[in-house]
């Protein structure tokens, strides 16, 4: 199978490293994080979910090397600034289980994400193409149509701020099935802070 082949992860089972699937992300701050978690306790869903973040690596499967995985990341994210990720022409797109807010691309994220999608990609399997990169943070997990209305109404009220610092990376692991599976954090790799801060 070659790298470029999208596979389902929702039933993956569990590699030899105890994850069925990984994600690298840029955690967001603590206040959209927790605002985010405030709407998810009224709204609960059944689908795992990582708090709220920006992907710059989407899901991937079937690692060779789990400490591979990391040292690269360590390596890219060492040579990265902090950066400002900004929201002021973000806009909110629902799809038909869910809903992400979808934010301009710009060429620090760009660099960091062609980065580690080059080389991660041979040594895992893709869950979705990795290109066109779409710059975006998940407001909700996956719900029925039909029961979208109220959580809609929580988002479009949402007050999502100018946006955020971007400090560091998270190598994210699922444990389990997307459904009653479990997000952990493997390793958060800071981003390096500019000279002149």
């Amino acid at each position: 199978m070659s790298p470029t082949t999208t596979l389902r992860a929702d039933t993956e089972p569990n590699d030899r490293y105890g994850n069925s699937c990984y994600v690298l992300a840029i955690p967001a701050s603590k206040r959209l994080v927790d605002a985010q978690q405030e709407i998810w306790r009224r709204f609960p869903s059944d689908r795992s979910a990582i708090s709220a973040h920006i992907t710059v690596k989407g899901t991937f499967v079937r690692i060779s090397d789990l400490d591979e995985v990391r040292q690269i990341a360590r390596t890219v994210t060492s040579e990265v600034q902090q950066f400002w990720i900004s929201f002021d022409q973000a806009e909110i797109e629902w799809r038909s289980k869910s809903g992400v807010l979808k934010a301009p691309s710009f060429p620090a994220i760009q660099h960091l994400h062609d980065t580690l999608v080059k080389l991660i990609s041979p040594i895992s399997q893709l869950r979705y193409p990795d290109d066109p990169y779409k710059v975006h943070m998940s407001l909700t997990s996956e719900y029925e149509p039909g029961s979208l209305h109220d959580i809609k109404a929580a988002f479009e009220d949402f007050d999502y701020g100018p946006g955020f610092q971007a400090e560091s990376v998270d190598l994210i692991g699922r444990v389990g099935l997307a459904i009653g599976g479990e997000w952990r954090l493997i390793e958060r790799f800071p981003l390096s802070i500019p000279e002149n801060s």
